[in-house]
C-alpha cells in the first residue's frame, strides 16, 4: 500500500499567505486573532512539514519570501480559494422555488440554453418556466406579474423595474447591389427610406454597411427578485 502524503492544513497555508502579503507577523496576528508567537509557530509547522524555508528575515528585519515560498504562494492561494468555495457552498442558504422568464424568440436559441444549463447546476432546486413572447408582451406580462423576469430589447418602456444590460451586438443594413446609396457620406435618411421600397434584384443582395450599434438586450426583474 503506498504511503500517504501528509495533508496540508488550510489554516497553515492561510497564515503563510497572509505573512507573505503583509510582511508582518504582528499585523497577521491581529487579523487572525492569535498571538504573534502562535503565528510564528504556525509558519514553523508548515516549514517543518514541507522541509523548506518559506520566509526569511532580511536586512532591517524585513520579511522576504524564498524561492520555495514563492512557488508555494500561488498554489496556496488556489487551495484556499477552493477550500473557501466548498465551505461557502454548504453554508449558503439553498434557493428553491419556481421562476417565470419571458424572452423573445430572437434570444432563446442563441443564449438561453447555456444560461439555463449553468443556472441548473448552481440552483438545482429552482424550476424555470420560459415563455417566448415579443419584448412588448414580455414587459406587459412583467407588469401584470405573470412572469418574474424578462429579457427584452432596449427601447421598450420597462417602468420602475430593475434593469441590467446583457448583450449588445452589431446590426447590418442589407440593400440591393444596384442601389449603392450606402456610398454616400453622410447617408441621407430620405435615401435610406426610399431604398427600402425597391424590389431586390434576381441575384443575392449584398451587405452594404453597418448601422450604429443597436439597442442592447436587457434583463428586467420584478421588484420581488
Amino acid at each position: 500500500m503506498p504511503m500517504l502524503q501528509p495533508a496540508l492544513d488550510p489554516d497553515l497555508l492561510r497564515t503563510f499567505s497572509l505573512i507573505a502579503r503583509e510582511g508582518s507577523f504582528t499585523r497577521v496576528a491581529s487579523q487572525v486573532g492569535r498571538t504573534q508567537s502562535a503565528v510564528s509557530m504556525q509558519l514553523q509547522r508548515l516549514e517543518t512539514l514541507l522541509g523548506k524555508r518559506l520566509l526569511v528575515r532580511g536586512k532591517g528585519g524585513a520579511i522576504q519570501i524564498t524561492p520555495h515560498g514563492a512557488w508555494l504562494l500561488s498554489r496556496a492561494q488556489e487551495v484556499l480559494a477552493l477550500n473557501d468555495g466548498i465551505v461557502a457552498a454548504f453554508h449558503t442558504p439553498e434557493i428553491a422555488g419556481h421562476a417565470r422568464l419571458a424572452i423573445p424568440d430572437d434570444y432563446v436559441l442563441r443564449f438561453l440554453p447555456a444560461i439555463l444549463r449553468g443556472f441548473a447546476e448552481t440552483h438545482p432546486a429552482v424550476e424555470v418556466e420560459v415563455v417566448c413572447v415579443p419584448s412588448t408582451e414580455a414587459v406587459r406580462q412583467l407588469r401584470d406579474e405573470k412572469v418574474d423576469l424578462a429579457i427584452v430589447s432596449e427601447g421598450n418602456e420597462t417602468g420602475p423595474f430593475e434593469q441590467q444590460t446583457l448583450w449588445r451586438g452589431p446590426l447590418m443594413w442589407i440593400i440591393p447591389t444596384r442601389y449603392p446609396v450606402h456610398q454616400q457620406d453622410p447617408l441621407p435618411l430620405a435615401s435610406a427610406s426610399g431604398a427600402t421600397r425597391h424590389s431586390a434584384p434576381s441575384k443575392p443582395p449584398a451587405a452594404a454597411t453597418a448601422s450604429p450599434t443597436p439597442p442592447p438586450a436587457k434583463l428586467v426583474a420584478s421588484p420581488r427578485y
